[in-house]
């Protein structure tokens, strides 16, 4: 078989409308029976979806039995799945506000979880920002699964700062277990840069249309400078310090 050809089974991947191989067709009618509100009948997907390679990216989860910290074999990541949820937030961020986590905090979310959708199935329909954020985005051809994730994002913020207490620690579950999952995904931001990361990291941070800061040269301290004579040109050498923003993106808008 063609390696271009060969099919991967990834997990929290979703079809979207109108692209569901048949055997997931009884799944979809079965959804719709149960009234459905805002929900479209990929918030009942099965967990698991089939790529081929074109739309298939490795990475390394946490490990700790390991040198480097991470798993000895790839976890895979669905493209389009992940490209359609990020796409949704992006317009979220910029169009209404929905504030926007880091790239690597997201790219730390997606290896704790190990799943294309970041761990997200549902948001809360009684926070009426993130139903107006969820309509406006159906509105714009966003399919309601996508629609959902920013909808969802911008829920559990407003939870995190409620009770001031960190987003991924209500992402998922309660108490003791969401303190733990949110450490799950602190340890995840370790490896974050590990070379067998990078095309998810990128991938990422692409879709969002983040740019790296650029690096920032240091400042020489006045009582520093002494008078001396300039070595020729092509040896001055500038030091320079890499920057990293560590907070989360402003949107332009206000919530709708």
């Amino acid at each position: 078989m063609d390696e271009n050809e060969r099919v991967y089974s990834i997990h929290g991947g979703y079809y979207p409308p109108g692209t569901a191989p048949e055997l997931h067709t009884a799944a979809y009618k079965y959804a719709a029976k149960r009234g459905l509100n805002l929900k479209s009948p990929e918030y009942y997907l099965p967990d698991t979806k089939e790529i081929t390679k074109d739309n298939y990216i490795p990475a390394r989860r946490v490990s700790h039995k390991t040198k480097d910290g991470v798993e000895t074999l790839d976890t895979g990541y669905d493209k389009e799945t992940m490209g359609k949820l990020l796409d949704a937030y992006k317009v979220a961020n910029k169009q209404f506000g929905v504030p926007m986590l880091h790239p690597d905090q997201i790219t730390a979310m997606a290896l704790e979880e190990g799943r294309s959708n970041f761990g997200f199935n549902d948001f809360n329909e009684n926070n009426k920002n993130a139903v107006n954020v969820y309509k406006a985005l159906v509105k714009q051809g966003f399919d309601p699964y996508a629609a959902g994730f920013p909808a969802a994002v911008l829920d559990k913020q407003q939870v995190a700062a409620r009770l001031d207490k960190p987003v991924f620690e209500v992402w998922n579950g309660t108490g003791v277990a969401a303190r733990n999952y949110n450490q799950r995904v602190n340890n995840a931001m370790d490896v974050v840069d590990h070379p067998k990361n990078q095309e998810l990291r990128q991938y990422i941070q692409d879709k969002l249309g983040y740019v790296q800061p650029a690096p920032q040269i240091n400042p020489i301290p006045q009582s520093n400078i002494q008078p001396t004579q300039l070595p020729p040109m092509d040896t001055v050498v500038q030091n320079k310090k890499g920057g990293m923003i560590d907070k989360p993106l402003q949107g332009n808008q206000k919530l709708i």
